[in-house]
Order: structure tokens, then C-alpha cells, then sequence
């Protein structure tokens, strides 16, 4: 998957859910990221590392706040959260909309 392709699914998605779906926080636009690959520790597999795809932070500055990111492997989406030494991943939950509705 390339970033590009990346992008088009989640466009795809809010697209989808149309003027239904309300997201509380800050604008989503401001949140969505250029998708980039990042390794993060899985909390569902005693912290293995893996490399996962980042396309969304929550929090006005990097680190704050939950992360939205894409398992490849699992063609889904889940939300991390700032961990030591690398962000933790907390949950897998589907598509881009539902992972933003599981906050």
C-alpha cells in the first residue's frame, strides 16, 4: 500500500458517512496526517513491535492524544496512545470511521 492509497480509503470512508458522522475533538483536518510508517509496540501481543502506518494524531502536538493507524495486514484500522519507549496500540476496530468512533 502507498501512502496515496492510503488516503484515497480514508476519503472513501468519510465520504461515506456523509454530514451522519460528528467527531468530537479538534478539526479533522488538522488531525489527519500524510500516512507514514512508524513502529509500534502491540498491547494485544505482549508489546511485540510492529510497523504500522500513522495517519491520524488527536492532540494539538505530536504525542498528545490518541493515534489513528492502519494494519496492512489486517486491512483495519485501530488507535495507539503515546507509550515508552514507542507508542502502544490499544485496540484494532475497523474501518477509519469506526476507529474514530471508538475514542
Amino acid at each position: 500500500m502507498t501512502p496515496q492509497q492510503l488516503t484515497h480509503l480514508i476519503q472513501e470512508d468519510l465520504k461515506q458517512a456523509g454530514t451522519a458522522f460528528v467527531w468530537h475533538g479538534r478539526p479533522l483536518d488538522e488531525c489527519l496526517q500524510k500516512p507514514e510508517k512508524r513502529r509500534f509496540l502491540n498491547s494485544h501481543a505482549d508489546n511485540a513491535p510492529e510497523d504500522l502506518w500513522l495517519v491520524f494524531e488527536e492532540g494539538p502536538t505530536p504525542g498528545h492524544g490518541y493515534m489513528v493507524v492502519y494494519d496492512e495486514s489486517l486491512n483495519e484500522f485501530g488507535l495507539a496512545v503515546q507509550g515508552t519507549p514507542d507508542p502502544v496500540v490499544i485496540g484494532i476496530y475497523g474501518s477509519f470511521l469506526e476507529t474514530l468512533n471508538s475514542m
